[in-house]
């Protein structure tokens, strides 16, 4: 079985406007991965694509942030 490559940790800046991989974002929240991309797919995260990567920039991760709800777990018993 081969081994599936890890997606890199890649942030960058072209003109002044910063850019994120789903896995740096994932890394930085302390997510999998697969929740990020589940909020892509669904349209809530909003991203670019450039070359054959996509790319978050800072805005649309600001919006994402500021429309998203938090969820409590309620614990079992």
């Amino acid at each position: 079985m081969k081994k599936r490559k890890r997606a890199e940790k890649v942030t960058v800046e072209i003109a002044g406007v910063k850019l994120y991989t789903a896995q740096s974002i994932a890394d930085a929240f302390g997510v999998n991965i697969v929740t990020i991309l589940r909020h892509i797919k669904k349209g809530a995260l909003k991203t670019r694509l450039i070359g054959h990567k996509y790319f978050i920039p800072e805005k649309n991760l600001i919006d994402f942030l500021n429309t998203c709800q938090t969820i409590q777990l309620k614990k079992r018993n």
